[in-house]
């Protein structure tokens, strides 16, 4: 069952990508992450133990909020509970989109536009595009794609597969 979920969950996300209404886990933790920041730096005036108990408390919440919704809903019923946990896999998964962005930065460098690509470009890395070559706007679409391949498809994947969809959001 956790092997057909992580399929199906990786088929939505070809055909799917990142549907902007769906509300995505990540932006909740980060969420999470910035008010608690603010909460323990007041509190805790070691900044290790401040970061524990904030690695601990987002991750542990991810992990058994997943936990619990998918076991609440699978008392319910079997299906029910397959279903939340494929689609909190899907979340986790960024193929298409990370495809997506990556061609139409290509797209804009075949079409001969580099201030359209620096500006494509710069919805999908951190740093400053502006001055970029095409070169560079090359190396760094080839950077953020293998990085974002390991963040966004192969960690979760390889996760959900270990520990299912709670893992994969921890």
């Amino acid at each position: 069952m956790k092997l057909l979920s992580i399929v199906l969950a990786y088929l939505l996300d070809l055909i799917f990508g990142d549907p902007r209404w769906l509300p995505h886990p990540v932006r909740g933790m980060g969420k999470l992450t910035e008010y608690l920041e603010k909460k323990l730096r007041g509190s805790i005036s070691c900044q290790i133990l401040s970061g524990a108990v904030l690695t601990i408390t987002v991750v542990g919440l991810a992990y058994l909020g997943s936990f619990f919704a998918i076991r609440l809903a699978g008392q319910i019923n079997r299906w029910a509970g397959f279903t939340i946990s494929t689609v909190l896999i899907f979340t986790t998964l960024s193929s298409r989109s990370l495809s997506k962005e990556a061609r139409s930065v290509y797209q804009s460098l075949k079409s001969g536009s580099i201030k359209d690509a620096r500006k494509k470009l710069s919805l999908i890395v951190g740093r400053d595009t502006q001055v970029l070559n095409q070169d560079e706007i090359i190396r760094a679409t080839v950077e953020t794609v293998a990085e974002n391949s390991v963040d966004g498809i192969i960690s979760p994947l390889f996760y959900a597969a270990l520990g299912g969809a709670p893992l994969a959001l921890a």
